[in-house]
């Protein structure tokens, strides 16, 4: 049930906010910053077909679109890849920062959403 609201709310945001917004929006500053990495999202990226859950990007330096990708799940979060060749030290200490906030980085999401 708890899955079902979630991505049902998902696809709302997508169909409103993509259609308002286009396919990317930065927020307008980092969300966070930890070990000198900024931590922030797009909003309503589209995969093929597949809508995305919430998620953060991680970069040292200018925020790119390519940048390290970090799902924000209901039950946790998923390391989608490392493109900003973070150090394994560095990541294992930001996964666990991103967990710790992991309702916080949620709460912002909607907040900046107007939701």
């Amino acid at each position: 049930m708890k899955f079902l609201i979630w991505k049902t709310i998902q696809e709302i945001m997508h169909l409103y906010f993509g259609k308002l917004l286009g396919r990317y929006q930065l927020m307008p500053k980092a969300l966070m910053d930890f070990l000198g990495y900024s931590i922030y999202f797009w909003s309503n990226e589209m995969s093929g077909n597949k809508l995305e859950p919430i998620y953060v990007h991680v970069s040292k330096g200018s925020q790119t679109e390519n940048a390290t990708k970090i799902w924000i799940k209901p039950d946790g979060i998923e390391l989608q890849n490392n493109n900003s060749s973070i150090p394994p030290a560095d990541l294992k200490k930001i996964l666990a920062y991103i967990a710790n906030n992991r309702s916080r980085i949620v709460d912002k999401w909607y907040k900046h959403f107007g939701m």
